[in-house]
């Protein structure tokens, strides 16, 4: 048990440096965040889909998605249930759901149905008080698709990935105040 526990650890841990090595790269923050789905996917292999959207931290619309399906899960949509990480963007919390886990109805659970969704997590990516989006991960075939560990990793994640959009908006910003200054100047 202890070896498990202990390459359980050391996965985690690679997916971590995977994923911050990535976030620290140049380069648009779609594509970075399309590696980061690629590193969760390679890591959480019973997971099928995977996206961010990242909104407007005022109106919480959403200005960019980034999402894609894990290559060994088949032919499967690139998809998500927009109607899960809208609660998620307006309560500010997370959305844990294993059908497995679940007894009785609910509207949740029948959306879920129409999906041909097992699991979901969908965390708020949020940095001090503002919400910079959301990261949505699924599985269609488990109905135990989350452990713990998993969990765990994926809040790990989601909170990098809030710093790096809120740290990219911010040089965005400041590339453009720059250039209006440089307008000025020129005029």
């Amino acid at each position: 048990v202890k070896d498990r526990r202990s390459e359980t650890d050391r996965k985690r841990e690679d997916l971590l440096s995977k994923v911050s090595r990535t976030l620290r790269g140049s380069g648009p923050i779609r594509k970075i965040l399309g590696k980061v789905l690629g590193h969760i996917f390679s890591h959480l292999k019973r997971l099928d889909r995977g996206a961010f959207v990242l909104v407007d931290p005022e109106t919480l619309k959403s200005m960019s998605i980034i999402s894609s399906v894990n290559k060994s899960s088949g032919d499967i949509s690139e998809s998500f249930i927009e109607e899960d990480i809208q609660s998620v963007l307006d309560a500010r919390k997370p959305l844990i759901f294993s059908k497995g886990y679940t007894e009785g109805k609910s509207a949740l659970l029948d959306t879920l149905k129409v999906h041909k969704v097992e699991s979901i997590v969908c965390i708020p990516l949020i940095t001090g008080s503002r919400i910079m989006g959301a990261m949505y991960v699924d599985s269609l075939q488990r109905p135990d698709g989350f452990r713990k560990d998993d969990l765990l990793t994926l809040f790990d994640i989601a909170q990098r990935v809030a710093l790096a959009v809120k740290t990219d908006r911010l040089a965005s910003d400041l590339e453009e105040a720059a250039m209006s200054l440089a307008g000025d100047v020129v005029d």
